[in-house]
């Protein structure tokens, strides 16, 4: 389990449709990353006039693997200009062949040129990615298609084809080098891997006969379980204080402006409309929070390709505690035998359905002469874990004094908790 990354994502509005002709596999130890040459690679038209006007897109050129290519000296594609909506007919015109938005499962039958299609979510700008063999005069094309149609459509061209990408994926996966996730981020025309800083030179080592540029490896130092230090508490990706307040800051204009594309969507109209304000900014995250009575929100935004803040996320959330090395953990009191407390505890991050047998449990107690709260912290399983569903399993707590007339609390919601 990545610990710097607890991501509630409760909807997408970034559309990716890709196509896969093949994929990678390993010979003899080494990677063979070949982009696909399958016939539907370029339109059946083959006769193309005039070059291709390539523009730089805005920031450097490490950091922003796309060219921009326009259409200037290409003729439309009319075959497509009945399809709709509009990028659909985009996407027809890289492919080489009529469809329709329905049709976006056979984009897999596709090219190993075609790199990927992505929305801002609001539906008003799309962005078609290409590479490999002839991408550039394919993308001229799309371009061309997209100004005859009047949709907003910007054609880009990358180095790597979506085999590519997902081949190296394959490749590392076949590899002895342990990872903690891996994933084709299209945008960025690349595939990232998560690994252990102490894993990193064995990866970098594993794939060093990849294309340059083809993986980002993402390095960092697990925390360490060991005593509970600092407790802080969030709701979700906002911060909070221990009694459930959210720390945010007024909104703004734009990030007023992005939450109204938000509540404007169908699948957003249910957020509250008052309460937010601003729990995270930074350059390329934004994150609001909100409370609505008994109940805390939270919206994730991310820019696209123009800068502009779109949802990338949003939903419910409840306060919980959170600490370096460990996650908070469900529990009901189960006995009591004077000072002894015995607990039923359930862990709530992904676990393999197994209890924590050989990971560190740790009980935190706070006592007043009004109540005991309790927050109990497990050690998460090192790496990627599945979510059955975890068992419950029961902890021994000893408090100071008998806890009499006094009030149980879930120090990690703040929950009430009912005396055995």
């Amino acid at each position: 389990m990545d610990l710097r990354r607890i991501a509630l994502i409760l909807a997408a509005l970034a559309v990716m449709v890709s196509g896969c002709g093949g994929s990678a596999t390993p010979v003899d130890g080494s990677p063979s990353v070949v982009p696909s040459t399958s016939d539907d690679a370029a339109p059946s038209t083959t006769s193309i006039a005039g070059d291709v006007d390539s523009t730089t897109t805005t920031g450097p050129a490490e950091t922003s693997p796309w060219v921009e290519v326009s259409g200037e000296g290409f003729e439309p594609d009319l075959r497509f200009e009945d399809v709709e909506p509009p990028h659909m007919a985009v996407v027809a015109a890289v492919l080489g062949r009529k469809m329709t938005e329905e049709d976006t499962e056979g984009l897999s039958e596709g090219t190993g040129a075609y790199a990927g299609l992505w929305t801002n979510g609001a539906g008003t700008r799309y962005w078609v990615g290409v590479a490999g063999p002839d991408a550039e005069a394919i993308a001229g094309r799309a371009a061309a298609t997209a100004e005859y149609l009047g949709a907003s459509v910007t054609v880009l061209v990358g180095r790597f084809t979506y085999d590519e990408i997902n081949g190296a994926i394959e490749y590392i996966v076949s590899g002895p080098v342990p990872f903690e996730s891996g994933y084709s981020d299209i945008m960025e025309n690349r595939a990232v891997v998560t690994v252990a800083a102490e894993n990193e030179a064995a990866m970098r080592d594993w794939i060093a006969d990849l294309p340059e540029g083809l993986v980002l490896i993402d390095a960092w130092q697990p925390p360490e379980a060991g005593d509970v230090g600092e407790i802080t508490y969030a709701c979700g990706p906002v911060r909070a204080t221990a009694d459930g307040e959210l720390l945010l800051d007024p909104l703004d204009e734009v990030a007023r402006g992005a939450l109204d594309v938000l509540l404007s969507f169908e699948e957003g109209s249910w957020l509250p409309t008052a309460g937010w304000g601003i729990g995270i900014s930074e350059p390329d995250r934004l994150v609001l929070g909100a409370r609505a009575g008994d109940e805390a929100f939270f919206a994730e935004f991310q820019p696209d390709m123009d800068g502009n803040w779109m949802p990338a996320g949003w939903g419910g959330c409840a306060v919980e505690a959170v600490t370096p090395g460990y996650g908070a953990a469900d529990w009901e009191a189960a006995a009591i035998d004077g000072s002894t407390l015995t607990l039923s505890v359930t862990e709530r991050a992904c676990a393999n359905g197994e209890v924590p047998e050989g990971r560190r449990v740790e009980a935190v107690v706070a006592e007043t002469g009004a109540e005991v709260a309790i927050t109990v912290f497990i050690e998460p399983v090192a790496g990627e874990a599945t979510c059955p569903g975890n068992p419950s399993f029961p902890l021994e707590v000893t408090l100071d004094e008998p806890l009499g007339d006094r009030v149980l609390v879930d120090g990690g919601s703040g929950e009430t908790k009912s005396a055995p």
